[in-house]
């Protein structure tokens, strides 16, 4: 099972890494296949990723866009592939940035 978490701060500029690396310290039981931060300013995320199935493999979380516009966590993923019906390929980061376009 993989594990999310996130800060938002809303008085001050930017979150510090060093605080989400705390955060990914308490989950590292929910993330035997990787884990990463994403920092913007006031957000950040962390994540704990656990490979479920053979697509999720190549897979890597939180993903941003060339941008840095557009986070992906692992449970909105799995949201977007059970509901959408229009793939390009299996590997899900590519058909969420067909759908950003």
């Amino acid at each position: 099972m993989s594990a999310i978490a996130a800060i938002y701060l809303f008085k001050q500029k930017s979150v510090r890494a060093e605080e989400l690396h705390l955060l990914n310290s308490a989950m590292t039981h929910h993330g035997q296949d990787g884990d990463d931060i994403w920092l913007n300013g006031c957000c950040g995320l962390a994540q704990q990723t656990t490979h479920l199935t053979k697509e999720s493999l190549h897979e890597h979380y939180p993903y941003s866009d060339s941008q840095n516009q557009i986070v992906l966590v692992k449970q909105l993923a799995i949201n977007i592939y059970n509901k959408s019906s229009y793939f390009l390929n299996s590997n899900l980061i590519e058909v969420i940035n067909q759908f950003s376009l």
